[in-house]
């Protein structure tokens, strides 16, 4: 078996370039990519991985053993964690294995499938969290006397929370059928294999139907619902009110409940901010790859080298949406700040008590022994 390095036989763009690329290759080569190119990927992955599975890990535990840190509005930032984690998990072996060695498939069988299904599984929780975050939001904020905190809230929670799963497995089903490893087992190829499933036109309906699923009508849903409650929330009117309920009433009387009021208007303002920014930095992160495996469906690309520059490029992009997360909820969150901060500082403590107890139980056995 051949190994030769070089960097002109990436495969992105499938089709008549893969085939053509595929017909020139032994089954006994394997092509890898340049050691700068590795050494780089290998750092800028390396890097994301470790972001991306701490702080997400870091979100499940603060938000699972904190009670008062178990806010609806955090359940849903919760199940985000655990979908970026998990993704992160499968997601970033595979782009990484896939730049060290592009025209062969070294992570097995199974891990084929199961990065593209768990990938799309993960874009979907995310994105539809985000619209159950905006529906949640927008009923307590628009409508705030009909959302009351008890059990009930929180087992309507967990529904959502395992409907946007059921759904979003359900989206991702079809990359269960069409996605496999092709070739010999010395050179084989993970790829999408659309002839038995409508061809050419099955694939392009797919990704159409995704797209719109995915993205196209969350980001509608999300921006009327905070639209409306951008709208609720900065308007003047309320101001006024209770300035003039302050002058009928009394300034003594009034000013603790209009205190409390303008606090309570800048919290919901913040976690506002910070959904907003969650949000659109999802977006930034995660569409340019989506538009991209949009248009190569349609289009035949004529600039083979420029669109894999786009890929390598948004691929990394998607990444770094599943690792930004945590530093939001912290840059807005004191909560959550000092909750991550509790983490930390537990740990500290509790490896000085062992330490403590360690030292103790070697001292003690030193002075049995002298004895």
């Amino acid at each position: 078996m051949k190994v030769r390095n070089g960097s002109n036989y990436f495969n992105h763009t499938g089709g008549e370039n893969q085939k053509d690329s595929e017909a020139n290759i032994n089954d006994d080569e394997i092509f890898l990519s340049s050691m700068d190119k590795v050494v780089a990927f290998s750092i800028v992955y390396g890097v994301l991985f470790i972001v991306s599975v701490v702080g997400n890990a870091l979100v499940c535990i603060v938000i699972s053993k904190k009670r008062d840190m178990r806010t609806v509005t955090n359940l849903f930032l919760l199940n985000m964690a655990a979908s970026d984690m998990f993704s992160t998990l499968f997601a970033v072996p595979s782009l990484l294995a896939t730049e060290i060695s592009p025209n062969r498939w070294p992570l097995g069988d199974f891990m084929c499938p199961a990065t593209n299904v768990i990938s799309t599984i993960s874009v979907s929780v995310s994105i539809y969290s985000m619209v159950a975050l905006a529906l949640e939001r927008y009923q307590a904020i628009v409508n705030p006397f009909t959302v009351r905190a008890s059990r009930h809230s929180y087992k309507r929670v967990t529904i959502v929370i395992l409907a946007i799963w059921l759904g979003s497995c359900g989206i991702a089903t079809p990359q269960a059928w069409v996605v496999s490893t092709t070739g010999r087992a010395s050179n084989k190829r993970c790829a999408e294999d659309w002839k038995d499933h409508g061809d050419v036109t099955g694939n392009r309906v797919y990704t159409v139907v995704a797209f719109v699923v995915l993205f196209v009508i969350p980001i509608l849903v999300i921006s009327i619902s905070y639209a409306i409650i951008m709208h609720n929330l900065w308007q003047p009117e309320r101001v006024l009110t209770n300035h003039q309920s302050q002058s009928v009433i009394g300034e003594k009387e009034q000013a603790s409940p209009y205190k409390l009021t303008i606090h309570g208007t800048k919290k919901k303002r913040k976690t506002i901010y910070m959904l907003l920014t969650v949000i659109i930095v999802f977006l930034v992160c995660m569409l340019p790859f989506q538009i991209i495996i949009l248009v190569i469906r349609f289009i035949d690309i004529s600039h083979p080298e420029a669109l894999a520059t786009a890929i390598k490029i948004s691929s990394v992009l998607a990444v770094c949406s599943m690792a930004c997360n945590p530093f939001i909820y912290s840059f807005f969150s004191e909560k959550f700040r000092r909750a991550f901060l509790d983490v930390f500082k537990c740990q500290c403590e509790d490896d000085s008590q062992l330490g403590n107890t360690q030292s103790s139980i070697i001292l003690l056995s030193s002075t049995v022994l002298r004895n």
